[in-house]
């Protein structure tokens, strides 16, 4: 399993690409306000480009509600499909996934459709142009007929995002470990130690830490400081100043992956 660390920036002067390789982590950039991150990303460790749809998604009408809540104003949908369009054609001698920009329910199904197979048939491009599912927004309900079409026409790789929770059983039965999925801000252990995903991202190791005032305890679980100070816990006595807190992060992330690894191998799956 591959957890791809969610933020960009930098912090005590390192890039939050650095930061991450430096501990053996894969990243994830958001096209909306990333791109420069994106493009000057030179570490060997696997790299995903988000689409920003997450900008339009959250919030009240968006299509998923769970997870940090949305900061920025909502761009000018096809404005933005057309900077998205141009950010993925420079992508196109990177070596990563890029996710499709997944709107739904701000613009047409078959506008979305049609710009994920013009970016696909991009001549000589070496990213993988993944699908984004998301049930509610997509076909109005769990009966997840969009997800069944796309494993038909050849989807290998596919992104889910956490308002598919209630039907994370029946999509696992549809793809029966052979399609690989990525959890989209789904890091949490009660989801990884029950369903065999890919991959998976989320802004623990990066964001929370400096955002929230948390301690990383490690597998998806946190600590505030406060009840850290009250209980004179020591991981706050260690990490108590912010750069030792987002280091210890960034490893309890690392570690978590390692562990959801070895727990599916021990499961019998084992991802290529």
């Amino acid at each position: 399993m591959i957890l791809f660390a969610a933020g960009g920036g930098n912090f005590f002067g390192k890039d939050a690409g650095t930061w991450c390789a430096e501990h053996g982590v894969a990243k994830l950039f958001t096209i909306f306000n990333e791109m420069d991150d994106l493009l000057n990303y030179n570490h060997h460790y696997k790299l995903i480009a988000d689409s920003g749809g997450h900008v339009f998604n959250k919030g009240k009408g968006g299509i998923n509600n769970l997870g940090h809540t949305r900061k920025a104003a909502i761009p000018d949908k096809y404005e933005y499909m057309k900077y998205y369009m141009e950010c993925v054609y420079k992508l196109r001698n990177k070596e990563c996934v890029i996710f499709e920009l997944d709107i739904y329910g701000h613009l047409p199904i078959d506008s979305i459709d049609g710009m994920y197979r013009d970016l696909n048939s991009i001549p000589n491009k070496k990213f993988k142009l993944v699908r984004c599912f998301h049930p509610l927004g997509i076909d109005g309900d769990f009966s997840l007929r969009t997800l069944k079409k796309w494993i038909d026409q050849g989807q290998d790789y596919i992104a889910i995002s956490s308002s598919s929770d209630t039907c994370f059983h029946e999509i696992f039965k549809i793809t029966r470990d052979q399609i690989k999925l990525h959890g989209l801000a789904q890091t949490g252990y009660s989801v990884l130690t029950k369903f065999p995903f890919y991959s998976a991202d989320s802004t623990n190791a990066l964001v929370t830490p400096l955002s929230t005032g948390t301690i990383d305890i490690g597998m998806g679980k946190r600590i505030s400081i406060s009840r850290c100070l009250q209980e004179r816990s020591l991981d706050y006595l260690l990490h108590k100043d912010q750069k030792a807190r987002l280091e210890y992060s960034i490893k309890m992330f690392k570690r978590a992956e390692e562990f959801y690894t070895r727990l599916w191998e021990e499961r019998g799956i084992v991802w290529e």
